[in-house]
């Protein structure tokens, strides 16, 4: 009896593959630890490229409303360069000056 219960603790079988799943876990639990520290600041980041969309679409609505042309690409030389104006003239083309035409000029 001795015997089949030393064998049980001598059998190597299957030994890599819990020690694949206990490596696997500790992975999964440093992932998640980062995950949690780094957490509000990627959530900051986010936000922060949320915004920035927001704001660009709102500059993009304003010309097109005048029935301008939203010059995309000079808006966004404009936020690399941390230098995004919110005046949707900055960004239009061909857009209509509604003072212009009530005066008549």
């Amino acid at each position: 009896m001795m015997d089949k219960f030393a064998e049980l603790f001598a059998v190597e079988e299957g030994q890599g593959m819990v020690e694949y799943g206990l490596i696997v876990g500790l992975i999964a639990i440093i992932v998640i630890a980062v995950f949690v520290a780094l957490g509000p600041q990627i959530m900051e980041l986010f936000e922060d490229a949320l915004d920035v969309d927001q704001e660009i679409a709102e500059l993009e609505a304003s010309c097109t409303a005048r029935g301008g042309e939203f010059d995309m690409n000079a808006a966004m030389d404009a936020l690399e360069d941390e230098d995004l104006s919110s005046d949707w003239r900055d960004y239009c083309d061909n857009w209509e000056d509604e003072d212009e035409e009530e005066n008549g000029e």
